[in-house]
C-alpha cells in the first residue's frame, strides 16, 4: 500500500511559496520592455535581462542546494534565499530612479533579475533537498508532483495577475521619493511583497515540526508518536537518510541520465516560450491576446496532467513511467510542428503538437526531480539537485538564443523543431532507457 502524504503546515508554505515564486516571474514579464524603452534600455538590454534570470536560477541553485547539502537549516536557507530574492526586487523598483541614464538604470535591472533567479532556483533545490529527505520513498512522487503543480498554476495565474496590475494607478510614494507606484512598476512592488508574505511564511510555520516525516501513521509507528506526542521524545532536525537503494556507479549512471532528460525538457520548454507568439502570428496571424489565451490554455492543461499523475503515483505507479510518457510526448510534439517552408501545419495538428509539448515539461520535469531523489537516496541532495536546476536554467539560456537564429534560416522551422524531437528520440529516449532498467 502507498503511504498516504499529509498536508502538514511546512507542505502548504512549499506550495503556496513555489506558487508565489513562479507567479512573479512570469508577472514582471509583460511590464519587462515598456519598463526597460521608459528607462533608456533597448533591445539588446531586453535579450539580457531575460536570459540573465536563468543564469540567477543557476547560481542560486548551485550555492544555496549546497548550503542545504552541507547541513544547513532548511528553514535558515530558504529565508537567505528569500531574502536575495526581495533585495532584487528592491532593485527592480529603485531602477525608476535612473531614467535618462540607461547604463546605471539597466545594471539595477540585471542584478535585480539576477537576484529574483537566485531565489527561485534555490528555494526549489532547497525543497526538493527537504522532500528527499522527510518523505517516504513511496510517496515522494506525489509529493514532487503537488509541487510541480503549484509551480504551473504560478505560471498560469502569473499573466492575469498582470493583467490586473496594468489597471493599477498612478500613486507617488512619499511624495515620490520612495518611487512611483505605476502599472510598469506595479510587478516589481508585487514581486516585492510576495517575497514578504514569504518570509512571514517561512518564519512562522516551518518551524521543528517541518522536520518530520510527513506519512500517516501506521500501527508500527503508534507508540513513537505516542511518546512525540507526550513530549517523551525529541524531534530530529532531519530523519535518518534512508540507505541507499543503488551502488555509487549506478547512482552515477542515472544520475547522469537524468540531467541529460532534464536539459532536453528544458530546452524544448525555452524554445516554446520563445517562438509560439510569433509562430502563430506568422502561421494564423494570431495577436498577444490569442496567444495569452493560448498559454492559458496550455498552463492548464498541463495542471490536468499533473492532478492525474497524482492520482496515478498515488495508486503506485512509478516515476519512471511518467518520464517515459513525456519524452514520448515531446518526440510526438516537436516531431508534428516540423514542416518545409510553404507548408504550415494545419491549426488542428499544430494545437495536438501544442498540447502534447505543453503536457511533456511539466510531467518530464516532476518525474526527473522525482526519480533523481530516489536515486540518491542514502546522500544529501541539496548539492545535486542545484547542479539539476543549474543545467536546466542553462538550457533555458541556450534554447532562445539557438530559436532566434536558426528561424533566420530558409528550413529554420525543420532545423529547430525537427533537432528537437531528435534530442527527445536519442537522446532522452536513451536516458529514459537507462533510468528504467536502474530505478
Amino acid at each position: 500500500m502507498v503511504p498516504r502524504l499529509a498536508t502538514p503546515p511546512w507542505l502548504l508554505v512549499m506550495y503556496i511559496t513555489v506558487f508565489l515564486s513562479c507567479s512573479s516571474f512570469s508577472i514582471v514579464l509583460p511590464a519587462l520592455w515598456p519598463y526597460l524603452c521608459r528607462l533608456g534600455g533597448d533591445a539588446g538590454g531586453l535579450a539580457l535581462l531575460v536570459s540573465i534570470y536563468s543564469v540567477g536560477e543557476a547560481v542560486g541553485a548551485l550555492a544555496f542546494g549546497a548550503a542545504a547539502a552541507a547541513g544547513a537549516p532548511t528553514r535558515s536557507v530558504l529565508l537567505a534565499a528569500t531574502a536575495v530574492g526581495l533585495a532584487g526586487s528592491v532593485l527592480f523598483v529603485a531602477a525608476q530612479g535612473a531614467a535618462g541614464r540607461p547604463a546605471v538604470a539597466l545594471a539595477a535591472l540585471a542584478a535585480g533579475r539576477t537576484a529574483q533567479g537566485a531565489m527561485t532556483g534555490g528555494m526549489q533545490a532547497v525543497q526538493q533537498h527537504h522532500l528527499g529527505a522527510v518523505v517516504p520513498a513511496a510517496a515522494l512522487t506525489a509529493a514532487t508532483v503537488a509541487i510541480n503543480g503549484a509551480a504551473t498554476l504560478g505560471f498560469v495565474c502569473g499573466p492575469a495577475v498582470a493583467a490586473a496590475l496594468a489597471a493599477v494607478p498612478r500613486v507617488a510614494l512619499a511624495g515620490g521619493r520612495l518611487g512611483v507606484v505605476d502599472p510598469l512598476t506595479a510587478p516589481g512592488y508585487f514581486v516585492a511583497a510576495a517575497c514578504v508574505a514569504t518570509l512571514f511564511a517561512y518564519a512562522a510555520f516551518f518551524g521543528d515540526g517541518a522536520n518530520t516525516p510527513a506519512k500517516t501513521p501506521t500501527d508500527d509507528d503508534e507508540e513513537a508518536a505516542t511518546a512525540a506526542a507526550d513530549g517523551a521524545a525529541a524531534v530530529p532536525p532531519l530523519s535518518p537518510p534512508p540507505p541507499p537503494s543503488l551502488s555509487p556507479r549506478r547512482q552515477a549512471a542515472v544520475v547522469a541520465a537524468l540531467n541529460a532528460v532534464f536539459f532536453i525538457h528544458f530546452f524544448g520548454f525555452a524554445l516554446q516560450e520563445t517562438v509560439t507568439t510569433p509562430l502563430v502570428a506568422a502561421l494564423y496571424g494570431w495577436g498577444v491576446h490569442a496567444s495569452a489565451v493560448l498559454f492559458t490554455a496550455a498552463g492548464v492543461a498541463a495542471v490536468v496532467a499533473l492532478v492525474g499523475v497524482a492520482v496515478a503515483t498515488g495508486q503506485g505507479v512509478l516515476e519512471r513511467t511518467v518520464l517515459a510518457v513525456s519524452v514520448g510526448l515531446g518526440v510526438v510534439g516537436y516531431g508534428a510542428l516540423v514542416s518545409p517552408p510553404g507548408a504550415p501545419p494545419s491549426l488542428p495538428r499544430f494545437l495536438t503538437a501544442w498540447a502534447a509539448i505543453s503536457v511533456a515539461f511539466p510531467l518530464g520535469r516532476a518525474s526527473v526531480m522525482a526519480a533523481f531523489s530516489h536515486a540518491l537516496r542514502g546522500r544529501p541532495q541539496g548539492g545535486y539537485m542545484g547542479v539539476l536546476l543549474a543545467v536546466g536554467a542553462v538550457s533555458r539560456v541556450i534554447g532562445p538564443f539557438w530559436a532566434v537564429r536558426a528561424f533566420t534560416w530558409p528550413w529554420g522551422g525543420v532545423a529547430v523543431f525537427g533537432s528537437t524531437a531528435a534530442l527527445f528520440a536519442v537522446v532522452a529516449g536513451g536516458a529514459t532507457a537507462a533510468v528504467w532498467s536502474s530505478l
